[in-house]
């Protein structure tokens, strides 16, 4: 296990390696190539975790990957939007153009995504019922959760280290909440 979360620690450096440039401002986003290998990188360490975790043979692990993959596709692209929404409402907050409208409109922007991602969600449910045992499933509904956000504590923790403290920086929620996740700590050496 401290292998492989040493791997994924090192692919996400890599991946934003180079762009703590001293400029002022955002770093620039990295190449979409570069990302899309490091987001396939990262979901080779989750899969490997949920095999471990959910005692998957090869058969059922065949099975159950190709739908959280799918899901995950369909899931980024909605994140995207949301993302850009946020990013657009906080920007004009931030410039003192925020009207009513533009809340208005922003809001229910944010609202149908929400909706879309928990439609997924359940979809997701759905299809994975059909690929795992209920034991399973239950398992995995406690740690799929669980192994994402100790992912996103690491790469989150990665970008304070390469571009220093920004929205969210060190201390924003007190000691004890760095990269480590149930059973996946990132920041042990092997």
């Amino acid at each position: 296990m401290r292998r492989t979360s040493l791997l994924c620690l090192s692919l996400i450096a890599l991946l934003f390696a180079g762009t703590a440039a001293a400029q002022p401002g955002p770093p620039p986003p990295p190449d979409p190539a570069v990302r899309a290998a490091v987001r396939q990188k990262v979901r080779i360490l989750r899969n490997a975790r949920l095999i471990e975790v959910l005692e998957l043979d090869e058969p059922a692990a065949l099975k159950l990957f190709p739908v959280l993959n799918k899901y995950d596709d369909q899931l980024g692209v909605i994140a995207a939007e949301n993302g850009s929404a946020r990013r657009e409402l906080r920007r004009l907050h931030k410039e003192g153009k925020l009207d009513d409208a533009a809340a208005n409109r922003i809001t229910d922007m944010i609202v149908a995504i929400r909706a879309r991602i928990h439609k997924l969600e359940d979809e997701r449910l759905v299809a994975l019922r059909k690929v795992v045992k209920p034991t399973q499933l239950a398992r995995l509904m406690v740690v799929l959760p669980e192994v994402d956000h100790a992912i996103e504590r690491a790469i989150r923790k990665t970008l304070r280290k390469e571009h220093g403290p920004g929205r969210g920086g060190p201390g924003r929620r007190g000691p004890g909440h760095g990269a480590q996740g149930e059973g996946f700590d990132l920041d042990e050496a092997p």
